[in-house]
This record gives structure tokens, sequence and C-alpha cells, in this order.
């Protein structure tokens, strides 16, 4: 297969997926939307540049990285469906998700994002780092091309940040530091100082990456003015860049310190993981929200992520109720899956509906299911998460003590 083939592929099927037209392109590959007429779904199709396929061993990097992708469950990353071999070529084949690439917005808002946005958007991917890291698994190649927002059914959230390519950037043969045909593997702008380096990295590289993009965010401009590889060399390493308040005055104190924090080179240094990032920006989250006068809603991206989202969001399962070994509180006679709290006991009489989004547990006040009563003091600021898969429920540890 030539380069030019794998943009032509629109009217050819993959398992039972009719290919549509190309929705995007990036250094690993060519990404379609497809269809499936009976299953009446949309996918998103990767196909991977013949470039990157013909490398000896490429097949047996793209299987253990497709199957890492495969086995991280998040809201906040995309699903992988499927992968496999394409005539000449690799492809992996994931949710089609609707909605503006996080790069649409830092276009659409060249002086900077609203505050609370920033905010939250650092706050949903600083929490994927967190589970994907706990799973030992490293992005490597976060940037605004590789977030989706898309429409959320949780009150809190008034948007669902989505976190794509997990793991591909390792695909490149020879390194972070190798090219093929003038394509550098990872992208430059958004490297830490050690993954320019060629060195071994860990979860701090994602943290720093997300720096990058916090910056982006708040400012309208990358930290840095940097062209290729050469250029993430000198800078990322120099940490000499302009603080984000002298960019934006109206950039928080607290929002300052911890960009900065997550930008410095030396890693003793560098914000520690990215569990720290999810914490202060939930924190000025609160404080944010907190300013915000009566019915206003805390966010000016909401609109534009519902004006492209057209289809319906999804619905918790129609199974049956949880049940429990204690008795329930009488009057819940509830459909689909909810999740009541009792202790020592006593039964809130509230049920929770809890679907595809998880409901998070814990003592902060932004979480679905606050547990700050007096007696509960030692449940942790972020508990759990608890979400439904159809008749399965899933509870995932947030880092309690």
């Amino acid at each position: 297969m030539s380069p030019s083939s794998i943009e032509n592929l629109a009217g050819k099927v993959i398992n039972n997926f009719e290919i549509k037209e190309i929705i995007g392109k990036g250094g690993m590959g060519i990404v379609y939307r497809a269809y499936h007429p009976d299953l009446q779904r949309y996918a998103a199709l990767k196909i991977m540049r013949p470039s990157l396929a013909n490398q000896p061993g490429f097949y047996e990097r793209f299987l253990q990285e497709a199957r890492t992708a495969a086995r991280l469950e998040h809201p906040n990353i995309v699903d992988v469906i499927n992968f496999g071999r394409f005539e000449d070529s690799y492809y992996l084949m994931m949710d089609f998700i609707e909605g503006p690439s996080l790069r649409e917005m830092v276009n659409e808002h060249k002086g900077g994002m609203p505050l609370w946005d920033i905010a939250h958007i650092g706050w949903q991917i600083a929490d994927v780092l967190v589970y994907s890291h706990a799973a030992g698994v490293l992005h490597r190649d976060l940037k605004p091309d590789n977030i989706l927002l898309t429409h959320s059914v949780r009150p809190n959230r008034p948007y669902r940040v989505i976190v794509t390519d997990f793991g591909l950037v390792k695909l490149g043969q020879g390194g972070l530091l190798e090219t093929q045909e003038g394509i550098s593997v990872g992208t430059p702008a958004y490297m830490s100082p050690e993954q320019c380096r060629g060195q071994e990295v860990d979860g701090r590289t994602d943290v720093y990456a997300l720096g990058v993009m916090l910056y982006e965010l708040a400012t309208g401009r990358r930290p840095y003015p940097i062209r290729g590889l050469y250029d993430a060399i000198k800078f990322h390493n120099s940490g000499k860049l302009v603080a984000p308040r002298a960019m934006n005055p109206a950039i928080p104190t607290k929002l300052d310190e911890l960009i900065r924090a997550m930008l410095a080179p030396d890693l003793g240094v560098r914000l520690a993981s990215a569990a720290d990032a999810v914490d202060q920006l939930h924190e000025l989250i609160l404080e944010l929200e907190a300013e915000l006068d009566e019915g206003k809603s805390p966010s000016q991206i909401a609109d534009r992520v519902a004006s492209v989202t057209t289809s319906e969001p999804p619905r918790p399962s129609s199974a049956s109720q949880i049940s429990t070994p204690h008795a329930t509180p009488q009057d819940s006679q509830m459909e689909g899956h909810y999740v009541q709290v009792s202790y020592m006991g006593e039964w809130d009489p509230k049920g929770y509906p809890v679907g595809d989004e998880p409901l998070t547990v814990g003592r902060l006040p932004t979480s679905d299911i606050v547990l700050d009563r007096p007696e509960q003091r030692y449940v942790s600021k972020r508990h759990c998460e608890i979400r439904s898969e159809k008749e399965r429920i899933f509870v995932r540890d947030l880092g309690s003590t």
C-alpha cells in the first residue's frame, strides 16, 4: 500500500464497517469515519502509515500497544473496538466521538480560554493520567489534537473530555528521536525535557505535557516558540518561560503556580504526580464556582460542544436495581442501576443513577455522592468511582487512604 493509497479508502469495508470520509491526519496515520449499517453506529478508524507498518517488528509492537489501549477502561479514554491487518498496513478501530477537538477550542480562543473551562478540562485529563499511570501506561503524546470534547450526562460536568491515542507514539522505530519521512515521533512542543533527550520516561512526562496544554489554554500560546526537535531540546531544558500570569493577569495565582510546577525541567522539582494536579485543579474549580452569580453557567465552552454533538447521550442500563444484603428503603422502586448509601445501618433515601459515566464518591463538594458528615471525616476527598457496564458494576479506587 503506497502512502497516497491510505488516503483513498472511502467505500471499502473493514469488519462490516464501511469507510467514509477522512476526519484527521497525523504522524502515525490517517483517521476515517466508518459506519456499520446493521448496528447503525459510527467508529473512528486509524490506518497506520506504510512507512511505519513496513518496519521490522512493527506488528509485534502494534499488537502490544493495541492490547494496552484496549484494556484501559475509563469514561474519559476512547474505547478501542478492534485492531488488525488491512491490505499492506494495520488499523485501529475506536469509538467515534462526536464533538470538537481541544485544538479547535484553542484556535477559537486566541487569547486564552475561560478559567473555569481550563480548570475543568485539565482536571478531567489529569484524572485520566492518575488511572493510566496506576495501570502502568503512559500516554507520551498528550496534546490538544488528541483531546476531544463531547456531551456529558453528569450535572457537574457540562461536557466530557476524551483522551485518544494512548501508547501509539511507542510504535515509532528507534525511540522518540527517530523520524520517518520527516515526521517526528512525538510532538516536540509538548515533549518533556527527558523525552526530548531520548531518556527513559515516567508519569512526570505526561504531567509536563499537560502543563504545556494548560499554559496554552490559559494564555492562547505555548510556553516556548518550538518549531522542531532542536528547538524542543533547547527550550524545554532551559525552564526560562514567561509566567502565565505575566501573559494573562486574570489567571489566578494558584493556577499560575501549578502550571509552572508542572513545567519544571528538573524532575526533582516538577509536580510529582497527576494526582497532585487533580487535587489542585479540583480546589480551583470550587473557588471559581463560589465566585459565580447564582444560576449562571460556569462554562462558556458547553454551548460550543452542544452545537456539534447531535447524538443522544448514553443512558443508564435498564437492568434491575442493585441489590444489597441489607434491607433498602421501601420507596426505592427505581428502574436502572442506582446506588444508595447507608452508614451504620442508616439509609440515605436518595438514589443516585449510575451509567457509563461514573459517580464520584468522596468529601469534595463536587463529588456526585458527598460524604462530609462529621462521622464520615475519615472518608478521602477523592474516595472512589462507581459505574455500570451492561450487567456489571465497577468500583475504582481514587487513591483513598
